[in-house]
């Protein structure tokens, strides 16, 4: 028989596997964009690649990232405290 305490962790687990599913998703789909993107890129004749790898954000372009990751990191716990 399960106690509620091995019930509450089922259910916790099964909250996080399905966060952790859900967000792979997610990156891989920005993933493929961010690719595809390149390379439409570059068959336009402009090659991105080196200069993703090199910008190294400051000011209000940092700011806004900074901003932009908090938000989306908040989201993320969020959807695991709903459960």
């Amino acid at each position: 028989m399960e106690n509620s305490s091995d019930a509450y962790i089922r259910d916790r687990l099964e909250t996080i596997t399905e966060a952790y599913f859900s967000l792979a998703s997610e990156v891989w789909v920005v993933l493929d964009r961010l690719y595809c993107m390149e390379e439409a890129l570059k068959i336009s004749g402009i090659d991105i690649s080196k200069d993703i790898e090199t910008l190294t954000p400051d000011g209000e372009y940092k700011e806004k990232l900074d901003q932009k990751r908090t938000e989306f990191v908040s989201g993320v716990f969020k959807a695991l405290e709903r459960n």
